[in-house]
């Protein structure tokens, strides 16, 4: 039961909560004090640390010596049901790649409409980009696709690619008002990680309206908040765990799609942001960390002189003519090196904290005439945000959704 589910991991982040409100990045977490626990994360190689960043179970392999309680609590309450790909229709996995569909992104479509059992009702495809996902369902099931996407170029591509089929896609930010005027009763909306506030949105209108059906993947819930976070359900409203909008972050913390060049480029940017912050600090006289704007894709540093003379441009300071740069660059390195493995102890709880963002959106759906299953829809090395709800207004046919 969902309820029940939520309690639990409820109880598990508030018993644990030093380990992951904590933030390395910007200061030493309390616990590092803690001698054993301290001296098993320095222990770990590289090899595994990467393991660890990017799969869960990698993760609570690496930790389980030193935190068996919470690695087999959340072993046990982060494990999702598969889908149950024999109630599928015959028109499932007929479909060919189309060459305009990165193959990554295929794969994820595919297994997303493999674990959905056919559809009954017309589709709302929710901020659909060029309604692949839709796209796809059409393809297999025949039902009428209705698409909302707020890219004008998307909408105009899509609806090229969909020629004469009954596949509809609209311009419109599902953010504003307007978009509540698509949403009908009879209809089955969809949405293949819609981020955020996006897919909030989603379900709070949907509830509105009283859509018969809604199938969704979150990801990136940290993203378009409005303000202060919120949960959506009056249970998780009633756990008072006032996650910010940092921590809820936190739930997305994986790398597991990355490749090796990216995640390169990762490691060294984060070891310049570190070895700038201890540049500043030491140029400010105070011990304080400073956020650093996002890298520009289009001119990025390709120097750590370089990264730390825009960043002191962005945060206002003035650098002496005078500096050793290769220190504080050799500083940033080694200190990356502690800190990606004290954040291993942050990360563990990233998929507690996912499920738990998860639950209440289903809780919410719950309190409002729904009935939800969720099954992990593909293994996490296609995508580690694999979870799939569907949720059906009540009352519904018996043995209807994900199984």
């Amino acid at each position: 039961m969902p309820a029940e589910r939520l309690l639990q991991l409820t109880e598990l982040l508030r018993e644990n909560a030093q380990y992951w409100r904590c933030q390395p990045f910007m200061a030493a977490p309390e616990w590092a004090d803690d001698s054993p626990l301290t001296d098993h994360l320095n222990a770990i190689d590289d090899a595994s640390l990467l393991a660890a960043q990017a799969c869960d179970e990698a993760l609570i392999s690496a930790l389980t010596r030193v935190l068996p309680t919470q690695c087999e609590a959340i072993k046990q309450l982060c494990e999702l049901p598969a889908p149950d790909l024999t109630r599928r229709s015959p028109g499932n996995g007929l479909s060919k790649e189309p060459s305009h569909v990165p193959g990554r992104k295929w794969a994820q479509i595919c297994a997303f409409c493999d674990a959905l059992p056919a559809p009954e009702h017309p589709l709302l495809d929710w901020c659909s980009g060029k309604a692949h996902l839709g796209r796809e369902i059409h393809t297999r099931h025949g039902q009428p696709v209705t698409a909302l996407e707020i890219d004008p170029i998307l909408v105009e591509a899509g609806n090229t690619l969909s020629g004469n089929d009954p596949i509809h896609i609209h311009r419109c930010d599902v953010l504003s008002p307007e978009a509540r005027h698509f949403l009908d009763t009879n209809q089955q909306i969809v949405a293949l990680h819609a981020c955020g506030e996006l897919h909030r949105k989603l379900l709070r209108d949907a509830v509105a309206v009283g859509c018969e059906q809604i199938s969704w993947s979150p990801c990136c819930y940290h993203k378009f908040l409005p303000g202060e976070y919120s949960p959506l359900s009056q249970l998780g409203q009633a756990q008072g765990l006032n996650l910010t909008s940092a921590e809820i972050r936190g739930a997305v913390r994986q790398n597991s799609t990355a490749g090796h060049a990216e995640k390169q480029r990762f490691v060294e940017h984060q070891s310049w942001r570190l070895g700038f912050d201890a540049l500043q600090r030491s140029v400010r006289g105070k011990d304080t960390y400073l956020h650093t704007p996002p890298l520009n894709r289009l001119n990025q540093p390709k120097t750590f002189r370089e990264f730390a003379e825009q960043a002191a441009r962005y945060r206002q300071i003035q650098l002496p003519q005078q500096l050793d740069y290769p220190a504080f660059e050799k500083r940033g390195r080694e200190r990356y090196q502690i800190v990606a493995r004290q954040e291993l102890v942050r990360e563990l709880f990233r998929r507690p904290l996912e499920l738990w963002l998860v639950l209440d959106q289903m809780m919410f759906l719950e309190e409002n005439g729904y009935r939800c299953r969720w099954v992990a829809f593909c293994e996490t090395e296609l995508t580690p945000r694999n979870i799939l709800v569907d949720a059906i207004r009540t009352p519904s046919p018996t043995g209807r959704g994900l199984g």
